[in-house]
């Protein structure tokens, strides 16, 4: 997940792609991985923060939320 707010719109509709998200399950894993952060830390969400100047490799599955 890069994003724990799950605040894109279309995530439902995407969401019965991917055969390992279970959207249902996601509050009570969303509180675990966040603990005492805000969703929009970019510890918690990767979408947030700031990849100037940075190398990322993103790894996914054909069919994850992330290729869709």
């Amino acid at each position: 997940m890069v994003d724990m707010t799950l605040s894109n719109p279309d995530i439902t509709t995407i969401a019965k792609h991917d055969p390992v998200l279970s959207l249902p399950a996601m509050p009570d894993v969303i509180k675990v991985i966040s603990e005492h952060h805000s969703l929009q830390d970019a510890v918690v969400s990767p979408l947030y923060g700031n990849f100037d100047n940075q190398r990322i490799l993103v790894i996914s599955g054909t069919r994850d939320l992330t290729n869709l």
